[in-house]
């Protein structure tokens, strides 16, 4: 899905970097904080944003078209694996608890899944830079 809003980004500026950053405020200020219960505020807004980095809930990486002209590798993997437990940061949410209140079992069960596909899609991170990869 935000694929889809970094190409409406770069559509409206015919920026790349820019489109980027757009991209940037808009997760920053508008999706991640709607997620994080109340009690935090935007006060904690960074450090939430850190702890869904470190549990792989979030990972963070770079594409610039431009450098794979420069002859440089155009995708970079900023994201570290995850260290954190994936699903104490998800029981954090609001949306997460209200599912473990509602149904423990199912929620149990999708949370493993969840924290399953968060390691693939990590997985698959890394096979993407190494795909991107310049041979010198």
């Amino acid at each position: 899905p935000f694929g889809y809003l970094i190409g409406f980004f770069y559509e409206i500026s015919d920026n790349y970097i820019l489109s980027l950053l757009l991209m940037t405020i808009c997760v920053k200020l508008i999706l991640l904080p709607s997620s994080i219960k109340q009690q935090k505020g935007m006060v904690n807004c960074q450090a939430e944003m850190k702890k869904a980095v470190d549990c792989g809930y979030w990972n963070m990486f770079r594409y610039n078209p431009a450098l794979k002209a420069q002859g440089k590798n155009p995708f970079s993997l900023d994201s570290k694996p995850a260290t954190g437990d994936y699903k104490e940061f998800i029981m954090n949410e609001a949306r997460y608890s209200s599912l473990m209140r509602a149904n423990p079992d199912r929620a149990n069960a999708l949370f493993e899944d969840a924290a399953e596909n968060a390691k693939a899609r990590y997985d698959h991170l890394l096979r993407l830079k190494a795909l991107y990869e310049v041979e010198e």
